[in-house]
Formats: C-alpha cells, structure tokens, sequence
C-alpha cells in the first residue's frame, strides 16, 4: 500500500503485551481511512476489545478491518455484533477448514464500498450478457469469481455446522475451562505466563516464557506427540475444545524432564 502512497501506522504493545485505545489515540488523524486489528494476537493470545475499538473508530470516521482467524471457532460472539466493518478470518485454524477457504463478513454499507479486485459472472447485478455496462452487485456475490475453490468452500461450510451443531457457546466453555487450567499450572511450575489472565482479553491461545528461545524445546515436544508452536521465541499452546486436561498434564510432565 506504500507504494500506492498510503501511508502506514503501526501501533506498539505495552509493556504487558497489548494493544488498546489508547495506543492508536496518538496515531489516528483526519486522514485516517482503516484501522486494522486482530481479534486474537498469534503470538501471546490478547484479545482485543473490538467493540470498544468499534466505538473510537467510528466517532472518527475510521473503518474498523479486523483479523478473526486466531478467534472465530473458539468465540461465541456473534461477528455481527462486534461493531466491525469488515472482519476476516482464514478457515484452516480453529474452524477446520482447509488452507485456501474461509470467510469475509462485511457490513452491508461496506459491501457497496469495496470494488473487488477480480469479477466474473456472478459478480454483477444481472446475468444479461447484452448490458454493455452491469452494475456490481450489491450483496456478496459482488466477491464472487470465475472458478472458486469448490472442494475448499464445501469443507468450510461443513466445518461450520459441525461446530454449530456442538454449540459455540460450550465450545468456549470448555476452551476457557482448559486455558485457565493450563494457566494456572504454568504458575505451579513457575513459568512465567505472557498472555492476559482475565477471560475477556484472551481466547484459546496461551503464550509461555521459558527464560530462554523455545525453538528447539518445542521441536523436543513435538518429537513426542506434543504440538505447540514458537512464536516470536515464546512457547504457544493453542487449545481447542478436542484437548483434555491429560494434555496438559503431558505438557507440563515434559517440560519438566526437559
């Protein structure tokens, strides 16, 4: 986008690793079109208040782009109802999808504001190959294109009745119930947790600080069955509602013998 002359602003974390109103006050002006958040950070699972971030945004006049993939499968909230403009989220995390599906929701005012970079037959408002000049359409097959990805769309919608039929609601339940345990046992080993403590500013990521780069500890984890990631030289753990408390157990009894 710089090249296109846009200028970018990049807002810098706290101290404890979070990113709130009062970081973006000093970096918005009159000239400001997007402000572009994640829901859920990749890296130590802070959760942002979109609908505080709604409200400043648009007091501004600004359009509030939010990243849900870390989110969205592990939330309850209802994306309509988070005051976000336009909110996407990749399919292949949370909501087991594939790489290559997922999902953009946009306010209707949005949709009609957004020219897609490709257009094909659905794309425009009527399929009368006579009309030298079709409007978009205004509702989402505005995004549609020649080819889509079939096997993909079909694996992301039967991903998401799967997870509607277990109910998003026990599913963060549960993810809550686990993260605070993994949490809490973090602190029984003394092992530093980086992600926040309250439930309304984290989701299913959990981040630990081991003193020192992760890497090759969770290569050694994942030598044994046990999946984490090193993200930004922290150990990550990503909980879903299919992990047990067994699977913390084998973490933390690892970790130690490491």
């Amino acid at each position: 986008m710089a090249k296109r002359g846009i200028e970018i602003r990049l807002a810098e974390p706290g101290e404890d690793g979070r990113i709130t109103v009062d970081q973006y006050r000093g970096l918005i002006d009159d000239r400001t079109r997007i402000l572009a958040v994640g829901w859920v950070v990749y890296g130590n699972g802070y959760r942002a208040d979109l609908r505080a971030l709604s409200d400043f945004c648009h007091d501004k006049g600004v359009k509030l782009l939010v990243d849900g993939i870390q989110a969205v499968g592990i939330l309850s909230d209802r994306i309509d109802d988070l005051g976000a403009d336009v909110l996407l989220a990749g399919g292949h995390k949370a909501q087991f999808s594939l790489a290559g599906a997922g999902f953009m929701y946009a306010t209707p005012e949005m949709i009609t504001t957004l020219t897609p970079p490709y257009a094909a037959k659905f794309s425009f408002d009527t399929q009368d190959r006579t009309v030298s000049d079709p409007e978009l359409a205004t509702d989402a097959h505005r995004f549609e294109y020649g080819n889509p990805n079939f096997l993909g769309t079909w694996v992301q919608r039967r991903s998401a009745e799967y997870l509607k039929g277990i109910g998003l609601a026990n599913i963060e339940s549960r993810v809550r119930e686990l993260t605070t345990q993994l949490i809490e046992t973090a602190d029984t080993y003394q092992i530093r947790v980086r992600t926040p403590r309250p439930w309304e500013h984290r989701a299913g990521i959990v981040s630990l600080d081991l003193g020192r780069h992760a890497g090759e500890t969770v290569r050694k984890l994942n030598d044994q069955g046990i999946v984490v990631a090193e993200k930004d030289s922290h150990l990550r753990a990503s909980l879903h509602f299919y992990n047990n408390e067994d699977d913390i157990g084998r973490l933390f009894s690892a970790l130690r013998a490491l």
